[in-house]
């Protein structure tokens, strides 16, 4: 009788230890997924799924330790939607959204290798990549706005981009100075009517 006492009583001691056991490995899961999913919040643009600007810096930190030990450069571009205002005006904020999320994809889509696309402001975007190879870069640079090109009968909207391009360390060593340059070369494109600007030669 006592034996079945001692051992019922481990026995429920035993399922009581599961049951807290599992409770905890649930909690422990819950808790974590949340934490990815702040995590993601925090750094992923929820229209275009390209990284927030406050990654940018990050990555550009991340990068540079990587081009600084393997000897290479930075490709930084800027890139901004032609009459983002009138395309949101004429078709609607749905459609513009839309051409925000195509450009961000495609932009990726077109470099090969370790890429990072930021959304740096409301219609205006940021792709950093290491090379070393600067014909290769100029080739997927062309294929990026072929690409783009595209979105006009994808979408039956008339898509466009004015691209500015910078070089780490060549252009600066700081992610803003990289940033002021690339910009500055791509107003001068959209202010020549061009829908890009070589960045490897100046």
């Amino acid at each position: 009788m006592a034996l079945n006492i001692y051992f019922g009583a481990i026995g429920q001691i035993h399922l009581w230890f599961v049951f807290l056991s599992n409770i905890l490995v649930l909690l422990s899961w819950r808790l974590g997924k949340h934490y990815d999913e702040v995590k993601y919040a925090s750094e992923i643009d929820s229209l275009t799924k390209a990284y927030n600007r406050r990654m940018a810096f990050r990555i550009f930190e991340k990068l540079v330790k990587k081009a600084n030990k393997k000897s290479q450069k930075i490709a930084l571009f800027f890139i901004d939607v032609d009459h983002f205002k009138s395309i949101n005006d004429r078709y609607g904020h749905h459609a513009g959204d839309e051409v925000l999320r195509r450009i961000s994809a495609t932009v990726l889509q077109s470099f090969k290798g370790e890429k990072y696309i930021v959304r740096w402001g409301g219609d205006e975007f940021v792709m950093m990549m290491p090379y070393t190879d600067e014909t290769a870069v100029k080739q997927r640079h062309k294929q990026m706005m072929y690409n783009i090109s595209t979105l006009r009968d994808e979408l039956s909207i008339d898509v466009t981009v004015s691209v500015g391009c910078s070089v780490y360390p060549k252009h600066g060593v700081r992610l803003n100075d990289l940033i002021n340059i690339a910009d500055k070369k791509m107003i001068f494109a959209k202010n020549m009517g061009k829908t890009a600007i070589g960045a490897f030669r100046r």
